[in-house]
């Protein structure tokens, strides 16, 4: 009885010393993106929330390449937001508004990289209608 007892505390223990994704973290990370969008500042800190692979489709002294990085800032307003999480890959989908209140989709692919969850993949979709929201986190395809 003593032996189980131990058993179950130290299970509890182990459980607990393990950090789940949360599921506001990718959210959380949208948000900071956003706002150093907004304030000009992600390519200074792009490192901290892209993935190498992503980064390496970026040429810092190309307007047109910098896109890459601001996609984020499109989303004006935000209706809904939809995430999971697969091991070391996580997607999250969020619906909202462009500049001039068109209804817009992003699907963001996370991966976890050096202990950091970081951005390797985003589709931007201009939809025609706020019935075309995604309903569920959808993971980006490749194009």
């Amino acid at each position: 009885m003593y032996r189980s007892f131990i058993l179950v505390i130290s299970l509890f223990f182990i459980g607990c010393t393990v950090k789940p994704v949360v599921g506001n973290d990718f959210f959380t990370l949208f948000t900071e993106i956003n706002k150093l969008v907004e304030e000009e500042k992600i390519v200074n800190k792009k490192e901290i929330y892209f993935t190498k692979n992503y980064l390496s489709e970026v040429n810092i002294n190309d307007k047109n390449s910098l896109f890459l990085l601001s996609i984020p800032g499109h989303i004006k307003s935000i209706s809904s937001h939809y995430e999971k999480v697969f091991n070391s890959l996580g997607c999250m989908s969020i619906n909202g508004s462009d500049e001039e209140g068109g209804p817009i989709s992003l699907d963001i692919e996370f991966i976890e990289e050096q202990g950091k969850w970081r951005i390797n993949y985003m589709y931007l979709d201009f939809i025609n209608t706020k019935n075309d929201y995604r309903k569920e986190a959808k993971c980006p395809k490749k194009v």
